[in-house]
């Protein structure tokens, strides 16, 4: 059977802590998610754009393809502003994220287009 510890006179009593949430601003939440989903938009359309012209380009060379690419993910940061995304609002991760969807997207549509049926 558990003993009860009794207390230490000589210990102070510490005071109690009460937990407050901190403000959450709702209209600004959601116009920053907002913004990001419309950044996410124009990078997945740009990116099956693309990799259209990446495949366009096969009959030159592989390596023509991937130079596109990489220039479209380039160009990511200058048709930002055309789409009236402030480019301020996106922090290093939404880039980050927009970048290698622009990749993996492009190269998908590309590699889909090499198939026979197409």
């Amino acid at each position: 059977m558990a003993q009860k510890k009794k207390k230490d006179p000589r210990k102070k009593e510490e005071p109690e802590f009460t937990w407050t949430p901190p403000d959450f601003n709702e209209r600004e939440f959601l116009e920053k998610d907002i913004k990001g989903t419309k950044a996410l938009w124009v990078t997945a359309l740009m990116a099956i754009v693309f990799g259209i012209i990446a495949f366009l380009s096969q009959s030159v060379h592989f390596v023509v393809g991937l130079i596109i690419i990489a220039a479209g993910m380039y160009l990511l940061k200058f048709l930002y502003p055309l789409f009236k995304i402030d480019l301020k609002d996106l922090d290093k991760k939404a880039w980050a994220g927009n970048l290698f969807l622009f990749f993996l997207l492009s190269m998908g549509v590309w590699i889909i287009l090499l198939n026979e049926p197409f």
